[in-house]
């Protein structure tokens, strides 16, 4: 059995990430992953997927986070169409880059 060795810095984005989760309220839905398959891709499949989950589970003020890599700019695109807005630039979060900024972004619904 081959052991698999992960560069030393993993530790400090597991922590980062996860403690980034620690700071929301019960108002606030975390999206953890949203995946397309490569062929479905630049098809309206992510903002179908965004915007079926926000209108089926939306209450009165709820608010969306997500968090991506800046050099993921297709995503970006995605969820800023979507009406997700960067409200924070945050580092530590991409495990072979400690540098690369990662976006909280945020998209909040409509108040009743």
């Amino acid at each position: 059995n081959k052991k698999i060795s992960l560069p030393e810095h993993v530790p400090v984005v597991k922590e980062q990430y996860f403690d980034s989760y620690n700071n929301i309220d019960e108002s606030t839905v975390s999206i953890i992953n949203v995946c397309v398959k490569e062929v479905k891709r630049n098809q309206g499949v992510a903002q179908a997927l965004l915007s079926s989950f926000i209108n089926h589970t939306k209450d009165t003020c709820r608010e969306y986070e997500l968090f991506v890599l800046s050099d993921n700019t297709a995503a970006v695109k995605v969820y800023e169409k979507a009406g997700f807005r960067i409200n924070t630039c945050l580092q530590g979060f991409s495990v072979e880059n400690l540098e690369l900024p990662c976006y909280q972004m945020v998209y909040r619904s409509d108040c009743q």
